[in-house]
């Protein structure tokens, strides 16, 4: 009779480690809807790195204090990596038997990945492609060294968590935009502070993943060498000028906007790369997510470098926050709910960099 009370979940706990940060969250299908059971957040006050003991130390006391506050139920948990722990690369392979796809892969990964050491390397089967009259299979590569996800794994581990997978952030992505709607293809560009992703997915299927070294930290760096200031002085003055109309502004506007343009015609090759490799419709308009999405400056420059209509995006919209209320920083929140609802029966014994 008392059995029930202590059966573990079948919802893992989502866990989205960033550089500056830790959400963690906790999603359950119920009838017909999908309830968020638990949510919480933890800064880190590290090095924005991704690596390294001291950053995973930092990861690991965040989560055990989020675990303390008791809103989280069982032990399993689905976590990706820092992005900048990840390493990306398209390949584009003769086609071939599903079968034959893995060692195909990984004989690439061996030539074009020069990481230092041993790393776990896994893919994402992109599809089929025409280039001239032969057709080809889009790759997406992953790879993370062995030493970061030691790293992580004992991190996460150390919290009392059952680490059930390590999944990649563009998968988590499209889970949590494409669930609805399997056949839509939509583009999804998540602006953060050490770099910004670009993703198109049909549905949960990710055909384009790309990632730019361009950010918040970038603008805040510019505006830091240009006026003169620390870089905490310089985040600080480009956060509280949003809504001020002065001369201060304008000069900060003006000192980021070439990186902004930057960051937009960037976004712009991924959308013709991804026109001219899926011979395809350009998807017509864009979602816009991540932390650095306040920025009105850098919606408008994305827009018009980009070409492409961008609207900013709740990414919980259609989640019932009921239970947890509403989330700070909301547009950050894609990937740790992506990570949430991966399928129990997929994540069960899979560990990996994807």
């Amino acid at each position: 009779m008392l059995s029930g009370l202590f059966k573990q979940p079948r919802c893992p706990i989502g866990i989205d480690v960033g550089t500056r940060g830790v959400r963690m969250m906790q999603v359950d299908r119920q009838a017909d809807r999908l309830v968020v059971l638990a949510a919480a957040r933890q800064n880190l006050d590290v090095e924005a790195d991704g690596c390294g003991e001291k950053f995973h130390q930092a990861v690991a006391t965040a989560i055990r204090s989020m675990l303390d506050e008791g809103q989280f139920t069982g032990n399993l948990a689905v976590s990706c990596l820092p992005a900048a722990a990840v390493h990306y690369k398209n390949l584009r392979l003769p086609k071939m038997p599903p079968h034959e796809l893995p060692a195909a892969v990984q004989w690439e990964a061996n030539d074009r990945l020069h990481l230092g050491e041993p790393a776990v390397t896994q893919f994402i089967d992109a599809g089929v492609v025409h280039q001239g009259e032969e057709q080809r299979q889009e790759i997406i590569l992953l790879a993370a060294t062995n030493s970061i996800i030691e790293q992580h794994a004992r991190a996460l581990s150390g919290t009392g968590l059952q680490l059930i997978a390590i999944d990649a952030i563009p998968t988590a992505l499209a889970r949590c935009f494409g669930r609805d709607d399997p056949e839509h293809v939509q583009v999804i560009i998540d602006i953060g502070y050490t770099q910004s992703k670009v993703l198109i997915c049909r549905g949960q299927h990710v055909l384009f993943y790309k990632q730019i070294d361009l950010g918040g930290l970038a603008f805040d760096q510019e505006i830091a060498r240009q006026l003169e200031l620390s870089l905490a002085e310089a985040g600080e003055v480009r956060r509280t000028l949003q809504n001020r109309e002065t001369e201060v502004r304008k000069s900060v506007e003006d000192t980021v906007r070439p990186l902004m343009n930057d960051l937009g015609r960037e976004i712009a090759l991924c959308l013709r790369y991804y026109s001219v490799t899926f011979r395809g419709e350009r998807p017509a308009a864009a979602v816009l997510i991540g932390n650095e999405t306040y920025d009105a400056a850098l919606v408008q420059a994305i827009r018009q470098s980009a070409t492409i209509e961008v609207r900013v995006s709740d990414p919980l919209a259609g989640l019932d926050l009921s239970r947890v209320g509403p989330l700070e920083g909301h547009r950050d929140w894609a990937p740790a709910a992506g990570l949430a609802l991966r399928p129990m029966d997929k994540a069960a014994g899979k560990r990996g960099a994807a």
